[in-house]
Parts: structure tokens; C-alpha cells; sequence
């Protein structure tokens, strides 16, 4: 998959190899140094092509959106709780950074996790999210707003 511009209008050509599929673990990808990520509808549209060109069946985005969406919330509440940490920080250095980020993170997974993991399980149903985008915000207000 060509990716034009990754790095900027005149940047070097990049491209990503899906013939190679490999796992690597989150501490080999430091939070600060990655330098894109797809959105929701690209996550969807990659999932669909993959499914489609290893089984030849084309299920429609809907469905994988039905699947996708606790994980899509939560990474959304928890890429706005590491913006909130890393503001609160103040100015920092790469390393500094990453591990704030690194951090706050783990924080919000531990919310997530908190009483039961009932916040974490909630994520399951959609009509709960509003909820839980308020809750996050004001936990990670409290936290964070005193740094």
C-alpha cells in the first residue's frame, strides 16, 4: 500500500507490505514517536481488504463498525486523556513525553478497569458511550487538572 506523503509534501516515499504480517510489541512503538495512524474509516476499510483479499468475501463496513466501536471509543477517551496528562506536563523532552504518555495511558486503562471492570464492560454497549466520554473526561480532569 503506497503512502504518499507520510511524512509531509516533500517527503520520501514510503509504503506498507501486507504480505508480511508480524506482531510488534508496544514498547518497540514509543506513543511519541509514531508518526501516523489510520482513521476509524481507514482501520475499516483495511480490515475490509484484508478479509476480501485472503477469502474473496466482501462483508460491508457496517459490520466490521459494529465490531469496531467499544475499541474505537476507547481509544478515543484514551487518546483524550493522554493529551490532557501531556498538556498538564507542560514542556518535555521526547523521552519525558513518552513516558508521561506511557503513563497516562496506563492510567486510563486502569480506570477503564476500576470497580469490577464495569466501565470497561459498558464500552460494549453503544447507548452507554456518551456516559462514559463524560466520566472519562471528568476523572481525567480531576487527575490532571492539579499537575
Amino acid at each position: 500500500m503506497p503512502l504518499p506523503e507520510l511524512r509531509g509534501p516533500d517527503s520520501d516515499s514510503y509504503k506498507a507490505d501486507f504480505l508480511e504480517f508480524t506482531s510488534v510489541a508496544s514498547i518497540d512503538l514509543p506513543l511519541t514517536s509514531r508518526v501516523a495512524a489510520l482513521s476509524n474509516e481507514g482501520v475499516l476499510i483495511l480490515q475490509q481488504r484484508l478479509v476480501y483479499t485472503t477469502t474473496r468475501l466482501l462483508v460491508r463496513l457496517e459490520k466490521f463498525h459494529e465490531q469496531m466501536a467499544p475499541i474505537f471509543t476507547e481509544l478515543e477517551l484514551q487518546e483524550d486523556w493522554v493529551e490532557e496528562a501531556l498538556e498538564a506536563a507542560g514542556d518535555l523532552n521526547a523521552t519525558e513525553s513518552n513516558d508521561v504518555a506511557t503513563s497516562a495511558a496506563s492510567d486510563f486503562q486502569n480506570w477503564l478497569d476500576e470497580d469490577d471492570r464495569i466501565r470497561r464492560n459498558s464500552l460494549s454497549d453503544a447507548i452507554q458511550h456518551s456516559r462514559l466520554r463524560r466520566d472519562a473526561r471528568a476523572a481525567c480532569e480531576a487527575r490532571y487538572s492539579d499537575a
